[in-house]
């Protein structure tokens, strides 16, 4: 399957991971200056946010987002 047709796959799959408090709804701004959290899912994907930009996530989802990221760029 081609990168593009991935995408979305990918994002899904980083959104499910993490914590969905779409803090910038509900006290903006949000640590990472995003309103939702499928928003910085996207983000991640295209390299203009970074794992730690969420003060919320554990460490648990930050590698686990590391690592789809990781293979998804090979």
């Amino acid at each position: 399957m081609a990168k593009k047709d991935r995408r979305k796959d990918v994002i899904a799959d980083i959104f499910v991971l993490l914590p969905g408090r779409d803090c910038g709804l509900t006290h903006p701004p949000s640590p990472c200056g995003l309103k939702k959290c499928m928003l910085f899912a996207e983000a991640l994907l295209n390299g203009s946010r970074n794992v730690y930009d969420c003060p919320y996530m554990k460490e648990q989802q930050r590698g686990s987002i590391v690592l789809i990221l990781d293979e998804y760029f090979r």
